[in-house]
């Protein structure tokens, strides 16, 4: 009587502990095989309840993977449960190194000159543009942060914050190209064009007193300057046809 009794403990026990495939094989009418027919459905329901959820957080993962941005699920605590892959570019490391980790410890940022410091807690969605934190390899990095709080959380342990960091250090070192650019593009226009009213207030200073000396030397020079000028342009034009891609070349 207890045998089976015994033998569907131990298939509940081990249900219990993971195992979801153990069966009870006890063939009875009576009490005991309805028992152990009810133990071997709980199993089988569990095996396809586990096996959806693992399949819905692989799909899950294969998303999250997909995506440029780096995003973290986090507790209240601002405790890593969950990071995409794309965090190995963030922060040259893997996401499972970072699981159980504080946000707080792992980004130190800054915004402009100061410390800043991010509230993980606050409700709805909030951005945080132009931070900046020095990564594992000691380059800065300037990101956009998004702090989407999650609402309706019932329990410890479940994801209380969704944290989506875009990198714009590219962007940002572009911005700082650009600049670079129009300024060296200042300095080289202004060149020819300080050499041509140079040349060209001499001729004035000539002519006023009627002094015809180098004139001609003065105005090819100007001229010379101007055409340089207008080379100088013509580059930068060259330049925007490029990027828009309308440039026409007449090949020769």
């Amino acid at each position: 009587f207890t045998r089976p009794i015994r033998k569907v403990a131990q298939v509940a026990e081990q249900i219990g502990q993971g195992d979801f495939a153990a069966r009870a094989a006890i063939v009875r009418s009576d009490e005991i095989g309805s028992l152990a027919g009810s133990i071997n459905a709980m199993g089988s329901n569990l095996q396809d309840m586990v096996g959806n959820i693992e399949s819905q957080r692989m799909r899950l993962q294969v998303i999250l993977d997909s995506t440029t941005e780096t995003i973290f699920a986090i507790d209240e605590r601002a405790n890593i449960l969950l990071v995409n892959k794309a965090v190995e570019g963030l922060l040259q490391t893997t996401p499972k190194s970072l699981t159980g980790k504080s946000m707080h410890d792992i980004f130190a940022w800054r915004h402009g000159l100061q410390p800043f410091t991010v509230n993980y807690d606050i409700e709805g969605v909030h951005t945080y543009s132009n931070l900046q934190y020095v990564d594992s390899t000691g380059t800065q990095r300037y990101v956009k942060l998004i702090v989407a709080r999650i609402k309706d959380e019932t329990h410890a342990g479940k994801a209380h914050a969704i944290v989506t960091i875009h990198d714009e250090t590219s962007s940002h070192e572009l911005e700082n190209m650009k600049a670079d650019f129009v300024s060296m593009a200042a300095h080289e226009l202004r060149t020819p064009l300080t050499a041509v009213r140079g040349y060209l207030e001499m001729v004035q200073y000539k002519q006023q007193r009627n002094d015809p000396t180098d004139v001609d030397t003065y105005v090819r020079q100007a001229l010379k300057n101007v055409s340089d000028l207008g080379g100088l342009i013509n580059n930068l034009l060259d330049i925007t046809r490029i990027e828009r891609g309308t440039l026409t070349l007449s090949m020769e």
